[in-house]
């Protein structure tokens, strides 16, 4: 997913959702995998190769998780996910932030 496709919210809950949902779907087929006891050797083998299967995929899975967060900070940083905006949290931030710089400022000058 590259920045220019996270338009919306929903599109990119939609697909954080996706990406869990893919995640779990590997991870409980490897622990149904694993908690299968076949007693000879063809079918052990062939659950084995089920799980290397499923464990590449599910280590894909998680990369491609790791590429949308590695998005997401990029879209926060440069781009379209502007979580502060212009809104009243960030105007009360700024006004508690000029407070703290004042008193600092005059604390410096009381020191010297």
């Amino acid at each position: 997913m590259n920045p220019s496709a996270v338009r919306t919210t929903s599109a990119l809950l939609d697909e954080i959702n996706n990406r869990r949902d893919d995640l779990i779907k590997h991870f409980s087929t490897i622990i149904q995998l694993a908690s299968q006891s076949k007693p000879d050797r063809v079918a052990a083998v062939n659950l084995q190769l089920q799980m290397q299967v499923e464990t590449s995929l599910l280590i894909s899975k998680a990369e491609r998780l790791q590429e949308l967060v590695r998005t997401m900070q990029e879209c926060w940083l440069y781009g379209p996910l502007d979580t502060m905006g212009n809104s009243e949290i960030k105007q009360q931030t700024d006004a508690e932030a000029n407070k703290v710089l004042e008193l600092l400022q005059e604390l410096s000058e009381k020191q010297q």
